[in-house]
């Protein structure tokens, strides 16, 4: 006999022995009953909502710290603009002041 006969035999299908069924169903009733179990993804636990707490707190300080950032550049630009008119009203108003002084 060749290596192939002899896999050939050692592979070939045999029926399963009469008791097979009935150990296996005397085993499976033996075991405790299983609890079902839930993904780890949908699984309660404490570190689900902190890591939610956590993110939506890190999400609050950047906004916060935004919205204060573009106040300050909104109230830094008014602040220039405001500048900007004062100048403009006082180089009128000298204007005008000195037409004033000049008339007779």
């Amino acid at each position: 006999m060749n290596l192939d006969d002899e896999l050939q035999a050692a592979l070939r299908r045999q029926p399963p022995r009469e008791d097979l069924a009935p150990k296996v169903l005397a085993r499976l009733r033996a075991l405790p009953p299983a609890s079902p179990k839930r993904p780890w993804s949908l699984a309660p636990g404490p570190w689900r909502l902190r890591t939610a707490l956590a993110v939506v707190v890190i999400f609050a300080a950047f906004g916060l710290f935004r919205y204060q950032r573009v106040q300050h550049q909104r109230a830094r630009t008014a602040a220039q603009q405001l500048v900007a008119a004062l100048h403009l009203a006082s180089s009128e108003l000298a204007a005008v002041r000195a037409k004033v002084v000049r008339a007779p």
